[in-house]
């Protein structure tokens, strides 16, 4: 559709640090990758928008304000008059709220699921899950298969061979994200204490930050848990300094911070989150433990820190898990290029 001033406009608001800003840089990049598609952004300032504005600076990006926000929330039939009416063929739209807008700025809206709430993209045309879980829960709640795309996100392993971890006396745990509900860290302030209650040689620290920090500092005193705070740290230190790490999450559509430890060869264990069961093969690779089940938690950690053997085995596993084709860049882009087409071509 040539009328189109773009053939795709991605619609985001989020200005979280965090996952849904890394995904946004990662699917640019790649769709930016193919010149000839016309390219533009609507976005609130945020880590995305700076990131265009330096490594794509010829590409278009609409500045969207509070008011625009409130705008494309409430009212959204009035969007075209700040957006120039159907812009794109293709709008892909990352919050569920600004799909009704999207339809007015857009032939064709798609709206990407990055938290496991579908119903937020009632207005999309069509939706895409990161997870096979997430399209089962999609269509728990009316989306139909035609509708429907799985597409999860990609990482790019950064080592070519398993990396070395710093040798060290006893088990050292670590857990990292932005202290907000839905990591549920609390979970990880509770193993620590329970494991330190029996072993208090071993070691755990909590990278990040967030609105729950004086809480999870407060509840840590609390639990009797030893607990190294560091705030925001540089992920590939962290790693190389951990022998198992901690996803606890209640919410966890992808994991990137799993992906990660998983290419830094750092042994894993997580909540059966929708992003964790499918990084970790439903279980296969290293067990998912409910978040209720304190007692597995502490069983399964004291198992492996007296059996430095299976720890190992689990490394190696999770080092050739991320590296599946499944969660390469290529398939990403194979997958996300047929979309597109599929499409414009409609």
């Amino acid at each position: 559709m040539r009328s189109s001033s773009y053939d795709i406009v991605f619609i985001t608001s989020d200005k979280t640090e965090g996952g849904i800003q890394r995904a946004l840089i990662d699917w640019a990049s790649v769709i930016l990758e193919n010149q000839s598609l016309r390219f533009a952004s609507i976005t609130a300032e945020n880590r995305f928008s700076r990131w265009l504005a330096t490594h794509h600076p010829q590409t278009t990006s609409f500045r969207l304000s509070a008011f625009h926000r409130i705008m494309i929330r409430h009212f959204p039939t009035y969007a075209h008059l700040f957006f120039s009416g159907k812009m794109a063929k293709i709008a892909f739209v990352h919050n569920g709220f600004a799909c009704a807008a999207a339809q007015n700025l857009a032939s064709h809206v798609i709206g990407i699921c990055h938290n496991d709430k579908p119903h937020h993209f009632k207005a999309a045309d069509q939706l895409i899950c990161l997870t096979p879980r997430g399209i089962s829960l999609a269509k728990q709640q009316g989306w139909t298969d035609d509708r429907l795309i799985l597409l999860p996100h990609y990482h790019d392993c950064q080592h070519d061979r398993l990396p070395e971890i710093a040798p060290a006396t006893s088990l050292r745990i670590s857990a990292a994200g932005r202290f907000v509900p839905k990591k549920n860290f609390e979970l990880f302030i509770a193993i620590a204490g329970a494991i330190q209650a029996e072993r208090p040689d071993i070691q755990f620290t909590l990278a990040g930050d967030g609105p729950k920090d004086a809480f999870l500092k407060q509840m840590a005193t609390h639990k009797g848990a030893t607990i190294n705070f560091t705030g925001w740290t540089d992920m590939d230190e962290l790693a190389s300094q951990t022998d198992l790490f901690i996803l606890p999450s209640t919410d966890e559509p992808f994991g990137y911070v799993l992906a990660e430890m998983m290419d830094a060869g750092v042994a894993v264990l997580s909540t059966p989150s929708s992003g964790a069961d499918y990084l970790l093969d439903g279980g296969k690779i290293t067990p998912l433990i409910s978040p209720d089940e304190l007692g597995k938690w502490v069983e399964t950690i004291l198992m492996l820190a007296d059996n430095p053997a299976l720890l190992k085995s689990w490394r190696k596993k999770i080092f050739k898990q991320i590296r599946s084709a499944q969660f390469s860049r290529q398939a990403f882009s194979d997958r996300l290029a047929l979309l597109i087409s599929d499409n414009l071509a409609q």
